[in-house]
């Protein structure tokens, strides 16, 4: 087994740690989960209506493999349906995992390479394996805070100013009124909030797995 410190942006750092395991056994098969809706309806003498029905499939991909780790014989099956590995018994792996996490199993594998065909697959769990190492959190809503804001403030302003004679025929208090009834204004400030802040998630999300998919391919170049 190898190891290595991988430190984050934010300040955290996690240890990566590889394993070597051999292939004993690899299946593949798939799951379909079929389910439906609508239906229905009345007929009377004067005619009626049926509704449409509507069926839908679902198929899950389960690829089972069976490894033997090198360094101590123990045995483990892997469910890899939506990794993309491809391999066959007698392939020789490379396991990397990273942790430790707050909750159990405290590691968990983020990347499997195939030595054989010298190909490495990542997890398609990567989003939730980052915040479970607490590396990020949730994108910001802040786009809501702005509109409640504007709007409530606009009306609350608006409600105030009322009382004031020569402010009635004002344009201020009847831009602060439309903003009351119509928060047209607020709606699209919010949004526009809304979009950065998850754009900024976004960059940050992809920053951290830029650090980690790092962090493996070095690892696996000295393992």
């Amino acid at each position: 087994m190898s190891t290595r410190k991988v430190s984050f942006p934010n300040g955290k750092d996690c240890e990566l740690a590889s394993y070597k395991a051999v292939v004993i056994s690899a299946s593949r098969d798939h799951e379909t989960h079929v389910y439906g809706g609508g239906g229905g309806g009345r007929i009377a003498a004067g005619g009626g209506r049926i509704n449409e029905i509507s069926i839908q499939s679902n198929v899950v991909e389960h690829y089972r493999v069976w490894i033997r780790y090198q360094n101590d014989n123990t045995e483990q099956e892997l469910n890899l349906g939506n990794w993309g590995l491809t391999c066959r018994e007698g392939h020789e792996l490379t396991l990397l995992d990273i942790g430790p996490k707050k909750s159990k199993p405290e590691f968990e594998f983020i990347a499997v390479k195939n030595e054989m065909t010298n190909s490495t697959h990542f997890t398609p769990y990567m989003l939730r394996v980052m915040r479970e190492l607490n590396l990020i959190g949730r994108p910001l809503k802040l786009g809501w805070i702005v509109f409640l804001l504007m709007w409530g403030g606009s009306f609350s302003l608006f409600i105030f100013l009322h009382d004031f004679p020569n402010l009635k025929s004002s344009w201020i208090l009847m831009a602060l009124g439309w903003f009351g009834v119509v928060p047209i204004l607020p709606a699209i400030l919010g949004g526009m909030v809304n979009r950065r802040c998850h754009a900024v998630f976004q960059k940050s999300v992809a920053l951290v797995e830029r650090t980690i998919r790092g962090g493996v391919e070095d690892l696996i170049k000295s393992s």
